[in-house]
């Protein structure tokens, strides 16, 4: 919530610096309070209440519409704002289509628009349209090269998508899709689904079929949770291989499980795997057959894996803040 304090600041000293005539600076205001895309709405909607109330001795007031995470009314409150408040400068909105869409009205109104979004596209490339917008969030661009850097330096060599089938998800696959092909990381599927939609299982099962090492999510808001929360489905190769690494850790070292054992003990979690999936991910892990296990336990050596093991997960890439 200190990003919106930090952006009332600098759209308010801005103007200040700019000599704005009059003694009271009006910033309009458009967030997403209700909606997909309300769990970044509401709270940057009552961050408003922290903005300060005069800067440089000019008063500022502040004008909070609800665009309810649609872009034409998005577009419908910024031309109120514009021309009825008659603001000085705009916050807003919450997602990426909401501020992609306002660029024109913001730009014929000539009001310097700060977004809340994620998208480079909301400022990129500049022109006489995007020279009246600003944004402070990371971009898309950002995450994906962390994102892909992360799963480069854990091994993960094939990569699903899924997100919004809308300007977000696209704008965010577009740098995905960029960061991956950098690393020579190809893209097994690519599904979208609706932030409106209640469940993606098909999606996600069509991505799961592929057997991506890891799945990225290219959505915001509390809908960018679905493809995650699919039972049983969105698992990836590195979570499976730390569930394997684990379940050996904690075996009895002379009773030690067998590759078909683990395979019961993954699907018991709800994880479908083959024995020769356990096998080929143990193996690549270094870790002994259960035969050489029990051997090293007989002996009195115990399991002594290799410290170089990677333990930890990655699973779906959930983007709070693509990631909107």
């Amino acid at each position: 919530m200190n990003r919106i304090v930090v952006w009332c600041v600098a759209t308010a000293a801005m103007l200040t610096l700019a000599g704005t005539a009059q003694s009271q600076i009006k910033i309009g205001v458009t967030v997403s309070a209700t909606g997909p895309a309300a769990s970044l709405g509401i709270p940057e909607k009552n961050t408003v209440a922290m903005c300060p109330r005069s800067i440089a001795g000019k008063s500022v007031e502040y004008i909070v519409l609800d665009d309810a995470s649609d872009s034409t009314l998005a577009v419908q409150n910024a031309k109120k704002l514009i021309s009825e408040s008659a603001v000085d400068a705009i916050i807003g909105s919450t997602t990426t289509p909401n501020s992609l869409a306002m660029t024109d009205v913001v730009a014929e109104g000539e009001t310097p628009t700060i977004s809340l979004a994620s998208s480079v596209r909301i400022i990129e490339p500049v022109d006489a349209k995007k020279a009246w917008v600003f944004k402070t969030p990371q971009t898309d661009v950002m995450m994906a090269g962390a994102i892909l850097e992360h799963m480069e330096k854990n091994n993960v060599k094939t990569l699903g998508y899924v997100g919004f089938n809308d300007a977000l998800g696209e704008a965010f696959f577009a740098e995905i899709d960029k960061a991956a092909s950098a690393r020579k990381i190809p893209l097994t599927g690519n599904e979208r689904f609706a932030p409106k939609d209640t469940s993606v299982t098909g999606q996600a099962l069509k991505l799961i079929a592929a057997k991506p090492d890891a799945i990225v999510i290219g959505a915001s808001g509390t809908p960018a949770a679905l493809p995650a929360r699919t039972p049983g489905v969105v698992v990836s190769s590195e979570s499976v291989r730390s569930r394997i690494r684990h379940l050996v850790g904690g075996e009895n070292a002379h009773q030690p499980l067998s590759d078909d054992r683990i395979v019961d003990l993954l699907k018991g979690e709800g994880i479908e795997i083959a024995r020769r999936t356990v096998a080929k991910y143990r193996e690549a892990m270094r870790i002994p057959s259960s035969a050489e296990r029990r051997r090293l336990g007989r002996l009195g050596m115990g399991r002594s894996l290799p410290s170089g093991v990677p333990s930890a997960a990655i699973a779906a890439q959930v983007l709070a803040g693509p990631a909107d």
